[in-house]
């Protein structure tokens, strides 16, 4: 084992004399136990060897998190559009009971006009499959609303 000073360690080694003295801390690099211009490290030890282990660590946490960040937008993104759709849903069916609250009216002026039967039950008819279309064009512009974003 070749003892060298702190500056030809640094230099052999390209690492900062900051890196040694952690080392020599941790426990890594065995110094001759002198302190200034008379302490040595052991020269054969390279304290970077341990560093390719840590930064491929590194690397592999750093991707798991971005997976987990990948599967969190995911989960967000899922959750925002299930919410956009119940808000689509519960507005369509508002608007449905609004307009069939606000023709209600328009029944009973049928009934006092004292049509037939068969003629109001024909026109019953005809408003009830307006309304079924209004519903279904309805619908039908929501999905396209849906494939649009």
């Amino acid at each position: 084992m070749a003892w060298l000073k702190l500056t030809d360690y640094a230099k052999r080694y390209g690492v900062t004399q900051s890196a040694i003295y952690s080392a020599i801390a941790a426990g890594r690099l065995r110094d001759n136990g002198k302190r200034g211009r008379e302490r040595r490290v052991d020269g054969a030890t390279d304290i970077r060897a341990g560093r390719h282990d840590r930064d491929e660590f590194a690397l592999k946490m750093a991707e798991a998190k971005l997976r987990k960040m990948e599967g969190e937008t995911r989960l967000l993104e899922q959750r925002s559009e299930r919410w956009r759709r119940m808000v689509i849903e519960e507005t369509a069916e508002k608007f449905l009971r609004a307009f069939e609250e606000a023709f209600g009216p328009f029944r009973g002026m049928l009934v006092e006009l004292k049509l037939g039967a068969t003629a109001l039950r024909q026109l019953q008819e005809r408003f009830g499959e307006c309304l079924s279309g209004f519903r279904a064009e309805l619908e039908r512009e929501l999905e396209n609303d849906d494939e649009s974003d």
